[in-house]
This record gives structure tokens, sequence and C-alpha cells, in this order.
């Protein structure tokens, strides 16, 4: 967790924390395909720095175990040798204070 990446020198050179949209908040969870492969992130991201309250840390591990099951269900119901929906597309999800982005 990046509370403000402008600060962070792990960041500070980052075109999205320099320019458009000017990340300060930055949080991530790897996303998991069900043999355990990476398969893409989970993040959340503010144009504001802050600390992510409890509540607010348990509804982004919510939401990655839900995007997980999500993911591992679409891959059971696949067709063996089935090329579609084997992608998904990028998404995000607005709530009041961060947006949320899966990206494969």
């Amino acid at each position: 967790m990046v509370h403000n990446a402008d600060q962070d020198v792990r960041f500070r050179g980052c075109s999205l924390v320099t320019g458009e949209p000017h990340v300060r908040f930055y949080a991530a969870l790897p996303v998991r395909a069900r043999n355990g492969i990476k398969i893409g992130t989970l993040c959340a991201m503010d144009t504001q720095a802050f600390d992510f309250n409890q509540d607010e840390i348990q509804a982004l591990h919510d939401f990655h175990e839900l995007l997980e099951e999500t993911l591992l269900i679409r891959s059971i119901r696949k067709p063996a040798g089935s090329t579609a929906g084997s992608s998904m597309n990028c998404f995000s999800v607005l709530p009041a204070r961060f947006t949320v982005t899966w990206c494969p």
C-alpha cells in the first residue's frame, strides 16, 4: 500500500504520478488463476493521499476474493478447446473514494 505516491521513491517518477491522473494513493493485490499463476493485479487508486481504514481494507480483500472466485467459475464453465471468453477486458468500479481497476 502506497499512501502518497508523490513522496514514495518507488513511484515518484511514474507517469501516472507525475501526469494524469496524478495518482497519490495506490493499493494492489495479485490475482491468481486456480493453478496459482499470477494473471493480473487488482488495484485501488486515488488522486488524494490517504490511509485505508479497516473497512476499506476489508472491502478490497472481499472484492479480490470475489474476482478470483468469478474467474475460477468462468474457467470451469469454459468448454474444452474454446477460445471464447479466454480473456476478460479491463473494468473499473468507482466507489465514492477510490477507483478499483482489474486488468489481466
